[in-house]
């Protein structure tokens, strides 16, 4: 049956019979049936939502259609190497890789300039200290180390010039400290020996003499032999020995005997001059020795002398 607008009733009534309810609608009450659930109400009114509401922008409230549109704010855009148009989710695209032989192309897998016998454009050549062929792939070469003892080879690991107890020749060399068959010292400018130090050479044959030693005796009364012991002075120069010594004043025999004296070796440099500047020296003791004769001679004489005039 058709419905029918019930406006004698209140809002919300049930309606006589099973079939069918009252509603309240657009200022009025409405009778709808359970069998078509048809509304009998102002079209108008009916599609409009209560509230409206916004939809990608654009307010919506059911009374009028509006158009949705893809919201895309970013692009896929293609690089360097592809191929194709950019990405804004409008349309398909397809992006490819860009192939070729120039920069900015990709190579691929097939490409003949990839194949293992690609002939090479250069040639790598053997220089100074290598022996073989020279390589320009055609073929296997051995490149060979060039070993041997002139300019231009190399000195093997096993070399006995490479030896820890090769001795220097031609060559200046400075040691703290010396051992010859015994232990060095460890004291800075000593030597030790387990035999006789021998130097220099006292062959006639080597010599002219231009005379001997005189007044020997009365030079001998110039020296002293002291006791003495290293000052500070010494001590700077690395002198620390506290024992009691014997020995001469350089300066006195230098007076008598200039020949015997040579610069202290602590106060020479490398071009022999002093180190200081107070030009240190020392006595060559050996060779006090021929003053010594001469004067034991000379005394020996004056012994005589006097044993002949008893």
């Amino acid at each position: 049956m058709a419905d029918t607008k019930i406006s004698a009733l209140p809002s919300g009534a049930p309606a006589q019979g099973t079939d069918e309810f009252i509603v309240a609608r657009g200022g009025g009450n409405y009778k709808l049936t359970y069998a078509n659930l048809e509304a009998v109400m102002d079209a108008a009114t009916a599609a409009k939502l209560t509230s409206a509401t916004t939809i990608n922008g654009t307010s919506f409230d059911g009374s009028t259609p509006i158009t949705i549109t893809a919201n895309t704010p970013n692009t896929l855009t293609l690089g360097t190497g592809l191929t194709g148009t950019s990405f804004n989710g409008s349309a398909n695209v397809t992006a490819a890789v860009s192939y070729g032989t120039t920069a900015g192309t990709a190579c691929q897998g097939n490409d003949a300039r990839l194949s293992d016998t690609r002939t090479t454009t250069g040639t790598l050549t053997l220089g100074t200290g290598l022996t073989g062929t020279s390589f320009n792939g055609s073929g296997n070469v051995t490149a060979t180390v060039s070993y041997g003892t002139t300019s231009g080879t190399a000195c093997q690991g096993n070399d006995s010039r490479l030896s820890d107890s090769r001795q220097a020749t031609n060559t200046n060399t400075q040691l703290a400290s010396l051992g010859v068959g015994t232990a060095a010292s460890g004291t800075s400018g000593e030597i030790r020996a387990t035999n006789n130090v021998t130097a220099y050479y006292s062959d006639a044959r080597l010599k002219d003499f231009r005379g001997k030693i005189g007044d020997a005796l009365h030079k001998v009364g110039q020296l002293n032999g002291y006791y003495f012991t290293e000052n500070a002075k010494a001590e700077e120069f690395g002198y620390h020995n506290k024992e009691l010594q014997v020995g001469v004043s350089a300066q006195e025999v230098q007076a008598v005997l200039p020949e015997v004296i040579a610069a202290a070796p602590f106060d020479i440099d490398e071009s022999n001059q002093s180190k200081s500047g107070e030009n240190y020296i020392t006595v060559r003791y050996e060779k006090l020795v021929p003053l010594l004769i001469e004067a034991i001679k000379e005394l020996s004489a004056k012994v005589e002398a006097l044993e002949g005039k008893k």
